[in-house]
């Protein structure tokens, strides 16, 4: 509608004639008319009256052009907020909705102060009631009891773990000193066995050493007599049959 106001003085040239229009004219009478007829179309054609097209009313057409351009970008200006407030109108409403599901969960409950700007800046202040801070307060008391009891479970658990498997490794230490043990007097008693035949054998030995030197002796004895004859001696050598091993 600015536009259309504005067409009149926006009318600079006058448009071209049509074909049919006369144009032969040498007198000047005949541009006075054909002056005359201009005029008459530009004035038919944009709409003017006679006191529009006066010759005072369009002295420079620039400043008409800058209040065109100026009320243009107004107008974009208006159009361009209108678009943004729409937009601000979308987002507040979904804010609204969420707000709306978490107060309806009993989660939250919140009041919005809204204050919007020439440029549409949309300020949301959210403001917490008491009962509210109470059921937060009540909500993490209870998270903090549950961490407690998870924590003191999972220390029992590792604590009953700790001491299966002390007591499993102390079982088999006690299995283990139990065989040592077993094994070492078992190997005692197999040393004062040993002990006891190397005993018997060193006594046996002494005894057919002895015997040995008797014999020697006799026999030395006999072959220094001329008269006498010479017994045959062998060596006795009897070994017994719990030193016979120990010989070898």
């Amino acid at each position: 509608m600015l536009l259309q106001g504005l067409l009149p003085q926006l009318c600079l040239q006058p448009p071209s004639l049509p074909a049919t229009t006369p144009v032969r004219v040498s007198n000047a009478a005949g541009n006075a008319r054909v002056q005359s007829a201009r005029c008459r179309i530009l004035d038919s054609t944009c709409g003017r009256t006679d006191e529009d097209s006066a010759p005072s009313s369009l002295q420079y057409p620039v400043p008409a052009l800058d209040l065109g351009q100026q009320l243009q970008l107004k107008v974009q200006r208006m159009h361009d907020i209108e678009t943004e407030n729409q937009k601000l109108r979308e987002t507040l409403e979904e804010y609204n909705k969420e707000f709306a599901e978490v107060k309806n969960q009993g989660a939250c409950n919140w009041r919005f102060v809204v204050a919007v700007t020439g440029w549409a800046v949309l300020r949301i202040i959210p403001v917490r009631t008491e009962v509210t801070i109470k059921a937060l307060k009540e909500k993490i008391r209870e998270y903090e009891q549950t961490l407690k009891n998870q924590a003191e479970n999972i220390a029992l658990e590792k604590e009953q773990k700790l001491q299966n498997d002390f007591a499993e490794k102390e079982r088999k230490l006690q299995e283990t000193q139990m065989s040592t043990a077993s094994k070492l007097e078992e190997a005692e008693h197999k040393v004062q066995a040993l002990q006891t035949a190397l005993e018997k054998t060193r006594t046996e030995l002494f005894d057919l050493k002895t015997k040995y030197d008797e014999e020697t002796t006799a026999k030395t004895e006999s072959a220094a007599e001329p008269t006498s004859p010479v017994p045959s001696v062998v060596p006795y050598l009897l070994v017994s049959s719990a030193a016979a091993p120990f010989l070898y």
